[in-house]
């Protein structure tokens, strides 16, 4: 199993780069506002309790993935210091399953972002 973990700040171009490269690939896409939308729908955002079951989540997934050899596109906005708990993690689940891990960094100029980060569509998709 081959994991491209994509990730940048908001508004970067995370979600558009990664259904393109699925669409290549025949990669599946986990967009991570799946897993967001999905533990909000029952908790608060931003609780503890809501971060502990979003990332036991996320981890879950990728780990059946790599264990039933399901290559897979994640994108994610990873916070330094904060998320590295949960990048070690990803990177030795899918790992102990035979799986590889990619990691790709998106950058954009600070103007952009700012734009991107307004748009309609963003509002569309929750984010």
């Amino acid at each position: 199993m081959k994991l491209i973990f994509i990730y940048g700040p908001p508004a970067v171009g995370k979600l558009t780069v990664a259904t393109e490269l699925a669409k290549q690939t025949g990669f599946k896409l986990f967009h991570n506002h799946i897993s967001l939308q999905f533990v909000q729908s029952v908790f608060e955002f931003g609780t503890k309790l809501f971060w502990r079951l979003t990332d036991k989540f996320r981890l879950e997934m990728l780990e059946e993935a790599a264990k039933e050899r399901v290559d897979t596109v994640f994108t994610f906005v990873y916070v330094k210091g904060t998320d590295d708990s949960f990048v070690r993690q990803t990177i030795r689940r899918v790992r102990s399953r035979g799986g590889q891990v990619c990691f790709v960094q998106l950058h954009c100029h600070e103007e952009e972002l700012a734009k991107r980060v307004k748009t309609k569509a963003r509002r569309n998709m929750e984010k």
